[in-house]
């Protein structure tokens, strides 16, 4: 909640909050209260990498599709559960600046046309950190070096 207090403060600041995406390039919604405050974040963004992290509240179904939206510019992104019983899975087409990634209990599959084109780029190139467990599954771990 840092930019929304500091943008406060004068008229100044606040111009300069709202001009840079840097000030808004992380979120940590730790309340249910803080969700709605998700697209605001990704729109002042604008286009810098974000860290994202629900670890503390259950994701809407809404809000998940929001974030895989923006997948390509995420670099941090922590979700830890969703609040629907019968989720739409996401797909996964591009984490080219994701380089860690949690995901537990969000359903997810990989865009397959991107893995058997020999041509296409990688989907997370520069993922080191990955931990999921899947839908109604078990969990998996590791770390690429």
């Amino acid at each position: 909640e840092a930019p929304l207090s500091i943008s406060r403060a004068c008229h100044h600041w606040r111009e300069s909050v709202l001009a840079s995406g840097h000030f808004w390039a992380s979120f940590r919604c730790e309340r249910d209260e803080d969700l709605p405050l998700l697209a605001l974040w990704l729109e002042r963004s604008k286009t810098v990498t974000l860290d994202l992290d629900f670890s503390t509240v259950l994701v809407r179904d809404s809000h998940l599709r929001m974030v895989f939206e923006n997948q390509s510019r995420i670099r941090r992104l922590l979700v830890t559960g969703m609040t629907s019983d019968d989720p739409e899975p996401v797909t996964i087409r591009d984490l080219s600046n994701m380089v860690e990634m949690t995901l537990e209990s969000i359903p997810f599959f990989v865009d397959t046309n991107l893995l058997s084109d020999p041509h296409s780029r990688p989907i997370a190139p520069n993922l080191t950190k990955l931990s999921v467990r899947p839908y109604g599954g078990v969990g998996i771990g590791t770390t690429f070096d």
